[in-house]
């Protein structure tokens, strides 16, 4: 049972791996730094609301 469950995580894990180089590499192609500037901005707005 043991060697079963470490051959699952195992390959859950390189298909999780996989799944997040084709992400990165979508992201990195097209939305990066829209990404990056929605994340900021939306932090500015936060921190500086006025009351």
């Amino acid at each position: 049972m043991k060697t079963n469950k470490r051959e699952s995580t195992n390959t859950i894990i390189e298909r999780f791996n996989e799944n997040q180089r084709v992400l990165n590499k979508r992201v990195s192609k097209k939305n990066h730094k829209s990404i990056f500037i929605d994340f900021y901005f939306k932090n500015f707005y936060k921190n500086n609301q006025q009351p």
